[in-house]
């Protein structure tokens, strides 16, 4: 818990020295609920937390602070950048959906449903390029979407897969 003992304390940073010993630099603090998953991007300015209250919050670690806060509406339980030019960031709700955003802006969001019953998402991956997604979907395989890579490196407007 914060020092205030309101909000839980979830992401800290922790800087090395001699010895082995390990100092807390920062705690980054805005979800409601316990953190279930955390991914850097590409260039490691900045990190994504899914959380259990369903938000996804983006940090930038050189500023030290939030860039933006995004909301799915069932807990999120994996989030992961591309690597590549191709800039973009996905999570998944625990069933159903997941939420592809434009890494550059945080704005623009495709939203992908699974299937129509419910199906338990297991993990997302993308591809050493950035230019495929993988979507586990516990004992019904995966499901591989095809990113617009030439697409998102012209910065076009449009769909993001």
């Amino acid at each position: 818990m914060d020092p205030e003992g309101r909000r839980p304390q979830t992401r800290s940073r922790f800087a090395g020295r001699g010895g082995g010993e390990y100092q807390r630099v920062n705690t980054f603090c805005e979800a409601s609920d316990s953190g279930m998953s955390c991914a850097w991007n590409a260039s490691g300015t900045c990190f994504a937390a899914g959380n259990q209250d369903g938000s996804v919050c983006v940090w930038d670690v050189r500023m030290q602070r939030l860039l933006a806060k995004l909301h799915a509406s069932r807990a999120v339980r994996s989030v992961k950048f591309s690597r590549g030019a191709v800039d973009l960031l996905v999570y998944s709700e625990h069933e159903n959906t997941c939420h592809v955003v434009d890494a550059r802006t945080f704005h623009t969001e495709q939203v992908l449903q699974m299937a129509t019953v419910q199906t338990e998402i297991s993990g997302l991956a993308f591809d050493t390029d950035g230019t495929r997604l993988f979507v586990g979907l516990g004992d019904q395989g995966i499901v591989e979407y095809e990113v617009d890579s030439i697409g998102r490196r012209s910065f076009a407007c449009g769909e993001l897969l």
